[in-house]
């Protein structure tokens, strides 16, 4: 394995966020809003209890998503 492998680890263009939050104090809230404010990157939410959350859409599940992420984030 080659390090330029590991560029979607420590650089990804795209982020998933399954278990993105809106309840106060959750893990998945806290993620979900520090990668909103400091990711440049499409970060994309997933959890099957919302439609939308800070704004953005959520999506439900994996197979709903318009795009494969670099990186997912299991919260």
């Amino acid at each position: 394995m080659t390090i330029r492998n590991l560029d979607a680890v420590f650089k990804p263009k795209s982020v998933a966020i399954f278990g993105a939050s809106d309840r106060t104090g959750s893990l998945g809230r806290i993620l979900t809003q520090n990668l909103l404010s400091d990711f440049d990157g499409q970060t994309f939410l997933v959890n099957p209890k919302y439609q939308h959350l800070f704004g953005r859409e959520v999506y439900s599940n994996v197979d709903s998503l318009p795009e494969i992420p670099d990186l997912a984030v299991l919260v």
